[in-house]
């Protein structure tokens, strides 16, 4: 049965199936669109360049893509993470995947990958925070400094050029 499980396996082991693990950027009005709406945003433009997405198994089948985590919608993206399986991968497929993509939604880099997937890779992620008044990046870090706010969550920041870079997991 071609959708069983170990066809789907023996078709990955054959090189037939690319795991594509990518780095994309939303910026512009583009970072109003919701972290949900991506995968058919990418499929689509896949679909326009001639690009071949596996399909998941099951009853409702749908393109094989998984993003990183979620930002809040409004937040500028400068290099997120995403894996798309597709029937094949070759040089050049890159630049013809960003040629149809939204402007504002582009690809900075993607590579065939084997290995653990990116949901078990994702443990933290860096915030670059440009306060609306500036006078008040002394407060924020007074509160990042108190003992207990966000305990656990915040693995390190620090204040460089009116900007405050958090690494939070």
């Amino acid at each position: 049965m071609a959708g069983s499980p170990k066809v789907a396996a023996g078709l990955e082991e054959m090189g037939q199936m690319a795991r594509v693990r990518m780095l994309f950027s939303k910026r512009g009005p583009f970072c109003f669109i919701r972290h949900v709406d991506l995968p058919q945003i990418f499929s689509r433009s896949a679909r326009r360049a001639d690009l071949e997405i596996e399909q998941t198994e099951g009853f409702s089948p749908h393109p094989k893509i998984s993003l990183g985590p979620a930002l809040p919608v409004g937040v500028v993206a400068c290099a997120e993470p995403g894996e798309i399986w597709f029937s094949r991968w070759e040089e050049g497929y890159l630049s013809r995947f960003n040629s149809f993509l939204p402007d504002g939604l582009a690809i900075s880099a993607a590579e065939e990958v084997d290995g653990k997937a990116l949901n078990k890779l994702c443990e933290a992620a860096e915030y670059v925070l440009r306060p609306q008044d500036p006078s008040k990046m002394d407060l924020i870090a007074m509160s990042l400094d108190s003992e207990g706010l966000l305990e656990g969550s915040v693995y390190r920041w620090s204040v460089d050029s009116g900007l405050l870079n958090l690494v939070m997991g």
